[in-house]
């Protein structure tokens, strides 16, 4: 406990505790948004897909001063979650952003878990840019503009890009696409007369149903935590 200043009043409290902090914190990163911009242009070209995106460099440059003056720093990594069911070929890197406040100590995080299909440096530092890039405009609240793709280097294009979809993959993704429990996708995955389906299809095709397979789970996952 200390004594701290009213952000609203200028009148000097005694005693403080984590109330007070949160609001010191809240009052501080109102006063930094109002100096901050609405939106960040794109500045970068991915050449693959021709898209634009917001460069990391840029973000930095116009971010880092505003959030100084206002006391606030920031700090950003990651960490790789647990490997999934195809231990070999997929991960999540989980990439965070955290605003803190100088004064109180307090800090708010962003947090993107970024799927990789390879695991090699080239995919994880592909995610890692692009997780740094999108938590921290998220935690600030800023745009970009329009949705982008320059993450695709952390999916699985090798093996995709060139695969048409048969009849039977489609199948597969329509029937996948109507269960609405994480635990009955499962279920659905482990049935052997959708394992003898699976393993007609080609190493592209089965490729491409894993990784809407691991969307659709994670999806299902967090909406039963959010209900």
């Amino acid at each position: 406990m200390r004594d701290v200043v009213d952000p609203q009043t200028g009148e000097v409290i005694q005693g403080r505790d984590s109330s007070w902090d949160l609001i010191a914190f809240e009052h501080a990163f109102l006063e930094c948004q109002k100096d901050l911009p609405a939106v960040i242009g794109k500045d970068a070209k991915n050449p693959h897909l021709k898209s634009r995106f917001t460069s990391l460099p840029k973000i930095v440059t116009i971010v880092k001063p505003i959030l100084n003056n206002h006391g606030f720093s920031y700090s950003q990594g990651c960490c790789f979650s647990a490997f999934t069911e195809t231990s070999t070929r997929c991960a999540y890197i989980d990439v965070y952003t955290d605003i803190t406040h100088a004064e109180t100590g307090l800090a708010k995080r962003a947090k993107l878990p970024v799927p990789m299909q390879k695991l090699d440096a080239q995919a994880a530092g592909s995610a890692l840019k692009y997780g740094r890039r999108y938590t921290f405009l998220a935690a600030l609240g800023i745009a970009d503009g329009d949705e982008d793709d320059d993450g695709q280097a952390a999916m699985p294009r090798q093996i995709t890009e060139d695969v048409n979809e048969s009849p039977e993959l489609a199948k597969l993704k329509q029937e996948m696409a109507k269960i609405k429990h994480a635990t009955d996708l499962v279920a659905w995955a482990g049935e052997q007369k959708i394992k003898s389906r699976i393993n007609g299809l080609s190493e592209g095709e089965a490729e491409m149903l894993r990784f809407a397979f691991r969307s659709l789970r994670d999806r299902l996952v967090k909406e039963a935590q959010e209900a």
